[in-house]
């Protein structure tokens, strides 16, 4: 896997090469921001990553400290 950026310049955004042909998208805009009413990640919420081949992750959004 190979970390680059790819965009015009000042819209950049960051992406992982698998191989010459797959990308995978780093960075994703803020979706939830976008909504009406605008949605959020809430405590107890689990975020799962997974990529064939290669394994998951996943994460548990805390509340604050």
């Amino acid at each position: 896997m190979h970390l680059m950026r790819i965009g015009a310049p000042g819209a950049e955004k960051p992406v992982a090469r698998i191989d010459d042909e797959t990308y995978v998208d780093l960075a994703p805009p803020g979706v939830g921001m976008g909504l009406t009413p605008p949605v959020y990640l809430q405590p107890g919420d689990v975020i799962e990553l997974g990529i064939d081949r290669l394994g998951s992750r996943r994460q548990h959004a805390l509340g604050p400290r």
